[in-house]
């Protein structure tokens, strides 16, 4: 008996799947790719956003604050008005923006009389940390009318170096 080739080509040639194989590859490294780097660039701009939020979030409690005080105050406990923390006079309280030791956070202290003595009642940290800051007076701090501060923000391992801000903010209360 003769055998029998069918020509019936009811399937794919080994070319063939070798050749779509390779198209899906190419296909797969490309989203890959793509996602890859979104996904980087997201984080990167979380990042960015929070830290713009946070020094956002700074810039408003200070101007905030100031503009409720009643003016500088020369100081309190060990708490002294200068170009590395001011000390405003709120109601009867103060309120104390700067540095606490050697962390490099701006934090907010609020202080207020209580039996004669006085005691800190809160402290905020704000989470962000930073390489300067100072406190500029349009006069000596105990005659200032405006307040201005002018932070660094510390870089975070970041390539680029960090751009200064400043918050001024006018005494209203006197």
């Amino acid at each position: 008996m003769k055998k029998r080739y069918s020509t019936n080509k009811a399937g794919y040639t080994l070319i063939e799947m070798l050749y779509y194989g390779a198209i899906l590859a190419i296909v797969v490294n490309l989203a890959a790719g793509a996602f890859i780097s979104s996904s980087r660039l997201f984080a990167y701009s979380t990042k960015a956003l929070d830290r713009m939020q946070v020094l956002d979030e700074i810039g408003r409690d200070f101007a905030a604050t100031v503009r409720k005080s009643s003016g500088v105050s020369e100081g309190v406990m060990n708490y002294r008005s200068g170009s590395d923390q001011v000390v405003l006079e709120v109601g009867d309280e103060y309120i104390v923006f700067g540095r606490l030791g050697d962390k490099p956070q701006l934090n907010r202290l609020v202080i207020a009389e209580e039996d004669g003595d006085y005691q800190v009642k809160a402290i905020e940290s704000y989470r962000r940390e930073l390489e300067d800051i100072e406190f500029i007076y349009d006069a000596s701090p105990t005659n200032a009318r405006l307040v201005s501060l002018s932070l660094v923000p510390g870089n975070d391992g970041r390539k680029n170096k960090a751009v200064p801000q400043k918050f001024s903010a006018a005494i209203r209360g006197r």
